[in-house]
């Protein structure tokens, strides 16, 4: 946030504003002598900005003096000069009587204040009277202020007590159209902020032609932090926060999302790269947590070189915006298993490829009524009901990899293994099952916290008993617990009215997943899906020589556009159902799904109709439309 620090007085020689002087106290007409300066007003609200005076200066190179002082407990003189009890927001020009409570008009200026401003070559550009341009759709005239009073003009139009960096750049952009198409340079001398003994100080940069013709490094600080990596800078882009669009910058260093202000404030850092993302949407790279293969690779399938099938699988789907997955594996033989399962390792994502959150176990626990494309002969119950350990062992032979197990919750003993499995910190889904909605729910309660893929491989909504896709709206989930539910956007697995039903009765538990197998990115024809031979038609994937559905042939980008065509969703409910959703399924949305400072700088740049422009993991470009 953009506040002033009275601790001491600022250093000589730390403010120059060239032809113009922002001063504050040594033009102190009134104090209130009896009075104290409350250390969090005076730190962070605007109430100073309402206490200074902009005044012509007497040489070019006059100093900003500031003396007031939190010891002294003295009250710094009125901004605009006083105002006396008036309320209304003052001229951005000291001793302009004409426009004294008149609101401010960033785009043309008073007359009176023009005729102020001509004693100020430092804020009058030469040449161009103010009344004669419209500074806010013209973008060849540099408006004639001096960035100190855009700053205050920004401030005191805010209607909000604190004003961040980004908020002053938007205003500015918003306000005068020459910003908008500036080399965004012009961002550095707005407001560079020197730490020591917490001083703010402005750096302007004067109309002169050769101030223009450099790089003003001379008024930059040096770029001095705690770390010396470089910074890297996203301009010109809409970044999906907090659930809405945001016109903003986005910082980044060592794969992380920084918060600007700590950067300026505490550093006095700046960007020592940029990316201009040429009015891209930035979301959060996507999360895809059931994915069975791709481009002729299947999980599933046996083999001393599994990880390399992974790795290979994890660089194509670069181009879909996807930075994280969860391999899936079907029902399978124990052997697949306990050969595959070791080779698959959790880590990071990189140039490389997408990371890998752990692997996704979709069976052998389900329902043989419901196995859908899952071979019947290597289906498995929980011995003796007791849903125990052993079992779990037996099936897998590890869970060290293991991000989300699928079972079907009205096995006999699956219970038990919900708990146990949770114990263990894998997720477990509700999927290929015959379960009502009571089973469902003590499955929930027991701790799952998934469905996999909603409305396929389970008894379909019947009014008096709606069975897993009931839990969308139980009463009977624990408080402050989500259910999440996956949904294969792709027009083939879900009608646009089931979509819509869902997602209006659960927006916040939606998790778009491909479930692709090996055929996706490959023509049509057969291909292998596990232990089963999938015959590809058009955009269709059946169990060969069947018409039974056996995962999809489908990208995550796709699935994004058409969940937003299909449900009416806005444009950030779409991304964020592929990123901040699975990560909060996963329990990692302290670090991924979402764009918060901290978290890691994992990007997908998406244009209006959410096609992928590019893919960033840590900060680092790892794929480019046309590169």
């Amino acid at each position: 946030m953009l506040s002033l620090s009275c601790v001491d007085p600022w250093p000589e020689g730390s403010v120059a504003l060239e032809e113009e002087v922002v001063t504050a106290a040594a033009q102190a007409e009134e104090r209130d002598s009896g009075g104290s300066v409350c250390l969090d007003d005076s730190l962070t609200s605007l109430q100073w900005l309402q206490e200074f005076s902009i005044l012509g200066a007497n040489g070019p190179q006059q100093q900003v003096q500031v003396h007031h002082h939190l010891h002294h407990q003295q009250q710094p003189p009125h901004l605009f000069g006083r105002q006396g009890s008036s309320d209304a927001p003052a001229s951005p020009l000291a001793g302009d009587p004409a426009s004294i409570g008149t609101p401010l008009t960033p785009g043309k200026p008073t007359a009176a204040a023009y005729s102020r401003m001509q004693s100020l070559p430092g804020i009058v550009a030469h040449g161009h009277c103010p009344d004669e341009v419209d500074y806010k759709t013209n973008a060849h005239i540099k408006p004639p202020y001096s960035y100190a009073t855009l700053i205050c003009m920004a401030m005191q139009a805010s209607k909000k007590s604190k004003i961040t960096l980004s908020c002053i750049y938007k205003w500015i952009t918003d306000n005068f159209c020459f910003y908008r198409h500036a080399d965004p340079t012009w961002q550095n001398h707005v407001v560079v902020v020197s730490a020591r003994q917490q001083q703010l100080w402005l750096s302007d940069d004067s109309c002169s032609e050769d101030n223009n013709n450099n790089n003003n490094n001379n008024n930059m600080p040096s770029n001095k932090s705690v770390s010396d990596a470089p910074i890297t800078q996203f301009i010109n882009c809409r970044i999906l926060r907090d659930h809405k669009l945001q016109r903003d910058d986005l910082w980044v260093r060592e794969g992380k999302i920084l918060n600007p202000e700590k950067l300026f404030f505490d550093e006095q850092g700046y960007a020592d790269e940029r990316v201009d993302c040429e009015g891209s949407i930035i979301a959060p790279g996507f999360i895809d947590v059931q994915i069975n293969g791709g481009h002729g690779v299947d999980f599933s399938q046996a083999s001393d070189d599994a990880g390399s099938g992974v790795s290979f699988v994890a660089q194509k789907i670069l181009e879909h915006g996807v930075t994280s997955f969860c391999p899936t594996l079907v029902t399978s033989p124990a052997d697949v298993y306990h050969k595959v399962l070791p080779q698959v390792k959790v880590h990071d994502g990189g140039r490389h490829g997408a990371g890998v959150l752990g692997l996704h176990l979709e069976g052998p626990f389900i329902s043989v009524e419901k196995k859908g494309a899952h071979p019947e002969q290597f289906l498995r119950t929980f011995r003796s009901g007791a849903g125990s350990l052993d079992d779990l062992m037996e099936a897998y032979g590890s869970l060290d990899n293991v991000a989300m197990v699928t079972l079907a919750p009205e096995l006999s003993g699956s219970q038990s293994a919900v708990r146990e499995l949770c114990r263990r910190g894998v997720a477990v889904s509700l999927g290929h099952s015959v379960a009502n909605l009571s089973q469902a729910e003590d499955a929930v309660r027991s701790g799952a916290s998934f469905i996999t893929h909603l409305f396929n491989a389970m008894l379909p909504f019947h009014h008096r008993d709606p069975g897993i896709v009931g839990l969308l709206t139980s009463d009977q989930v624990p408080a402050g617990r989500t259910v999440y539910y996956g949904m294969i956007a792709d027009g083939i697995h879900t009608n646009p009215a089931a979509l819509r039903i869902a997602h209006r009765a659960h927006p916040s538990g939606l998790v778009l997943v491909t479930d692709a197998i090996a055929a996706m990115g490959l023509p049509p024809g057969r291909h292998t899906l596990g232990q089963q031979v999938i015959e590809i038609q058009g955009l269709h994937a059946y169990v060969a020589g069947t018409k039974t559905l056996s995962g999809s042939i489908a990208t995550m980008d796709e699935c994004v556009r058409h969940f937003k065509q299909a449900s009416g969703c806005s444009v950030e409910e779409a991304p964020e159902a592929a990123s901040l959703h699975p990560a909060q399924l996963l329990g990692v949305s302290h670090k991924k799904g979402n764009l918060d400072y901290g978290s890691d700088a994992d990007l997908t740049l998406l244009d209006d109709g959410l096609n992928v422009r590019a893919t960033y993991i840590s900060g680092e470009e790892v794929w480019r439309k046309g590169s």
